[in-house]
């Protein structure tokens, strides 16, 4: 099970990712006042140390100097932060332009985070690994804008849509994905009757998704499921059209 971490502590992680991509440009450019350059204006601060700047990372001196004020990255984190947490009604989420300017942008930042560390402290799980901050805020904005797509796509144009994923479950549901797992199955004698995505003619696919319905019916059980309302006056002027 993933819990979203308070404001604070993914705050703190954005000023790591500031640290690790300011040495990794650091050392692309060359260690001198070329690097010292790109790294002073990544971290926001005139001057930089001369040592590997991720072993001073524990410095929470240092790390609290690290100016992430009107970065995208911490933009679009608090975007998607903001959409797990306020929980309004689903036909107001504007899906795609959430989409593009919250999970969208986050997916970008985090996919050129280093992989390796150079330096004597190794950060690099920050924000790589499945349980990291950063990585579960991008899961659960992704999930209620696959909700709030869903619910919309339903009442708006009758269609039912192919699923959710079981990570998308389990981010909804405040659970862990093994439990989504052993509650899908392709024949019935399950909760949730699972599907293979389609990809294409003659391909085969390992994604499974889980029936739209019931996903939501059995996430309805669970303590975690928090998906917001849906306004009674929106969804009356759209039953009418509703096959």
């Amino acid at each position: 099970m993933n819990k979203l971490p308070a404001w604070n502590a993914i705050e703190d992680d954005l000023r790591v990712g500031l640290v690790l991509v300011a040495d990794a440009c650091r050392y692309m450019v060359g260690m001198g006042k070329r690097g010292d350059a790109v790294a002073s204006a990544i971290l926001g601060r005139e001057k930089v140390p001369e040592q590997h700047l991720d072993d001073l990372i524990k410095d929470r001196e240092f790390l609290g100097k690290v100016d992430i004020s009107d970065t995208s990255f911490a933009k679009c984190a608090r975007r998607c932060f903001d959409l797990v947490t306020v929980v309004g009604p689903l036909e107001q989420i504007d899906v795609d332009h959430e989409r593009v300017e919250g999970p969208e942008w986050l997916s970008y930042y985090l996919s050129f985070m280093p992989r390796e560390a150079m330096g004597g402290w190794d950060f690099t799980g920050t924000f790589h690994h499945s349980d990291a901050p950063l990585v579960v805020l991008l899961g659960m904005a992704e999930a209620r804008l696959a909700l709030a797509e869903y619910v919309q796509a339903l009442l708006l144009h009758g269609n039912r849509g192919t699923g959710f994923t079981p990570k998308e479950i389990a981010y909804l549901g405040d659970v862990d994905v093994r439990t989504v797992r052993n509650s899908m199955g392709p024949n019935g004698d399950k909760p949730i009757r699972s599907n293979a995505k389609p990809k294409g003619k003659d391909a085969r696919s390992d994604l499974v998704l889980g029936d739209p319905l019931d996903a939501i019916e059995w996430l309805a059980g669970r303590r975690g499921f928090h998906p917001g309302r849906l306004s009674p006056e929106w969804v009356n002027q759209q039953l009418a059209g509703i096959q």
